[in-house]
């Protein structure tokens, strides 16, 4: 039960970002994705100047592995490519993650691209309870997802946030 709490300590910081993450090199640990992962690299590489917008949602069932795919795959290889990569988790406070993820970034005259990666996106509806605030995160999100801001990815529970229940800022942009 003490090894237990202690891992929800590590987990749940309640500041956007996930200790356990941070304490364990996950990308150490991490493979039997490489292919996976290239395509994401390739995808995201692609819409840095390819797209008008700079989206990309990696979705599918709690527990098959988005977090890992992103945080340990994706975010590790941009960033062994030279790119400036922040991770964190929306919380019950998306927007002032966001703002203090946003304050981490180079100045925009810096050469490296960006990636803003929101993992478990589906705590923007399952944990924050103001309308106001998660469509002012999303509506955010989207805009720096507009060029020539960074590019944006986010993993999200496809079980959690579906068309349906997704705002209308986000449109067909799901799925």
């Amino acid at each position: 039960a003490e090894v237990d709490q202690q891992l929800r300590v590590l987990c749940n910081r309640g500041d956007g970002e996930n200790a356990l993450h941070q304490r364990i090199p996950i990308a150490d640990l991490f493979f039997g994705r490489e292919a996976l992962t290239a395509q994401l690299v390739e995808r995201v590489t692609a819409l840095t100047t390819a797209s008008s917008l700079r989206f990309l949602a990696v979705v599918g069932a709690s527990g098959s592995g988005k977090s890992s795919l992103v945080r340990a795959g994706l975010a590790v290889v941009l960033k062994q490519q030279g790119w400036h990569t922040s991770v964190f988790t929306p919380t019950a406070q998306p927007l002032t993650q966001l703002e203090t993820q946003l304050g981490r970034l180079p100045s925009p005259a810096a050469a490296a691209p960006c990636l803003i990666l929101v993992d478990q996106f589906e705590e923007t509806f399952t944990l924050c309870h103001e309308e106001a605030t998660r469509v002012a995160f999303i509506d955010k999100l989207l805009a720096l997802a507009t060029p020539p801001q960074p590019s944006l990815d986010w993993g999200e529970g496809h079980d959690v946030v579906d068309e349906e229940t997704a705002p209308p800022s986000l449109g067909g942009r799901l799925g």
